[in-house]
């Protein structure tokens, strides 16, 4: 009898931890961001789009004082399933190692867990580094 009853709990508990609601997650097919900057950074703004397949299909920064279209061949290293949210990090850095450095982490919805996918900097010259975390 206690292993039936332990059992019953154990169905009743988990049925409600796999009841899941019949909502979906909406994509997101553009998306901006601005911030008015900190220190010496200047302001700072993203503009971009998403396909459905979740490729990132153009993505405009603006920092440094400068504009920057992201280049096409690295487009294709930022596909994202759901993007949830951009963070933007600074730091002032020094001319001798590339100067100032605008990173931005994107963050997506896969799978039910909500990580930092990709990360990326941009130095005051335009140089763009793109990578995964």
């Amino acid at each position: 009898m206690v292993t039936l009853f332990r059992t019953l709990i154990f169905l009743l508990v988990n049925s409600a931890v796999y009841a899941t609601s019949a909502n979906d997650l909406e994509s997101a097919d553009r998306f901006s961001i601005r911030s008015s900057g900190i220190r010496d950074s200047g302001s700072i703004e993203i503009h971009g789009q998403q396909r459905s397949s979740g490729e990132i299909a153009n993505m405009q920064i603006e920092a440094f004082g400068r504009q920057f279209e992201f280049p096409r061949q690295l487009l294709g290293e930022l596909s994202v399933n759901h993007l949830q949210d951009l963070q933007l990090f600074y730091d002032p850095g020094e001319m001798s190692l590339n100067g100032k450095i605008l990173y931005i982490r994107i963050h997506s919805y896969n799978s039910g867990i909500r990580r930092p996918d990709l990360s990326i900097a941009i130095n005051e010259n335009g140089q763009i580094y793109v990578w995964s975390e």
